[in-house]
């Protein structure tokens, strides 16, 4: 695979010589210009080098560009399909292909599988066994069937799917709805509970601890998503400080700006989730200064100290009083910051 969209590294792509021969084959050499090379390099990455997705992907070059196919792909696995009437059956489609494999698995694979499709670059085995309520045992089946793949980070295994894999298992699970919401369910209080128990006061983003929640964004991400989507203002209320902490460590703030201020917005009329909400505001307010936002940061955090006192919301109340000391103490109003942290 193209490690990245440098000219010499999609040039050495295996995978993207494959895609340019079944084009050619095609006779839609078109397809093949400079300026649809990093397309090429994004769709054989996609595609996890997968021989067949390439293959199929490419024989939709006749009718579409390679940026069109990309973001096709991102939608699902119907366009991996060909029409030609003399392929083999079983090789017209990735679906095809996914559905005899999935006829061959036992009850246990096919919900372990499906319900890995919830996980965001893979999880590692405490994560997925516990989200997608399986054993070792039922893991190393689906290892076997190279319908699942391991890997080593930090020393720790990890198991993921292939996207084209996950796409069609997340089909799968959407077929059971009450599953589906269930194994979702199970993923953010997992995530949640362990970005609690992951963070610490120190900045320190060397350390164990914060490099393995690193490696853990995009399911964190996906936990914070849901929780704002389903309004869940307890899980929200214990997942800020550690993803504001984790956001201001990397430089990201400007995307923790983002993400608090849509949390904060879907508890706007939640009458229950005031204290919540006040917190989220008080972190907001941190990010923002830390920003050089400084007027909106104390206006935040004013606003969340206010809903917090008002009605009774004694988590995390000590946190905003001491970011508005720190706010008084960087502004000169060092009577004022004495006052805070007094």
């Amino acid at each position: 695979l193209p490690r990245n969209d440098t000219r010499a590294a999609i040039d050495r792509s295996d995978a993207v010589h494959l895609f340019a021969e079944r084009v050619r084959q095609l006779a839609a050499e078109p397809a093949l210009g400079s300026a649809n090379l990093q397309a090429i390099a994004h769709i054989c990455r996609q595609l996890g080098g997968s021989p067949l997705g390439i293959e199929l992907a490419a024989s939709w070059c006749r009718a579409l560009s390679p940026n069109e196919i990309a973001a096709d792909l991102t939608r699902g696995l119907d366009i991996l399909s060909r029409t030609d009437r003399d392929a083999d059956p079983r090789h017209r489609s990735m679906r095809v292909v996914f559905e005899q494999s999935w006829a061959l698995l036992s009850s246990e694979e096919h919900h372990a599988l499906a319900r890995m499709s919830v996980f965001r670059g893979g999880g590692d085995r405490q994560a997925v066994t516990n989200v997608a309520q399986t054993s070792l045992v039922t893991l190393t089946e689906l290892l076997d069937k190279s319908l699942l793949r391991r890997e080593e980070s930090g020393g720790a295994t990890r198991y993921t799917l292939h996207e084209l894999v996950r796409q069609f298992a997340a089909e799968k699970l959407a077929g059971d709805p009450g599953d589906q919401r269930a194994t979702e369910q199970r993923h953010m209080n997992f995530y949640a509970e362990y970005l609690q128990s992951a963070f610490l006061p120190s900045a320190d983003t060397t350390t164990a601890p914060w490099r393995r929640v690193q490696t853990d964004m995009d399911n964190i991400h996906a936990a914070w998503s849901l929780a704002v989507d389903t309004r869940n203002a307890a899980t929200l209320q214990a997942m800020v400080r550690g993803l504001m902490t984790l956001f201001d460590a990397q430089g990201a703030g400007q995307e923790g700006i983002v993400l608090l201020e849509r949390a904060a917005e879907a508890l706007k009329a939640d009458a229950a989730a005031v204290g919540a909400r006040g917190r989220i505001l008080g972190w907001l307010g941190y990010l923002l200064f830390r920003a050089s936002r400084k007027d909106e940061a104390a206006a935040r955090v004013q606003e969340g100290l206010a809903l917090m006192q008002d009605h009774g919301g004694a988590i995390g109340l000590a946190d905003l009083l001491h970011n508005l000391a720190w706010f008084d103490f960087f502004a000169g109003n060092l009577v004022a910051a004495r006052d805070q942290w007094a």
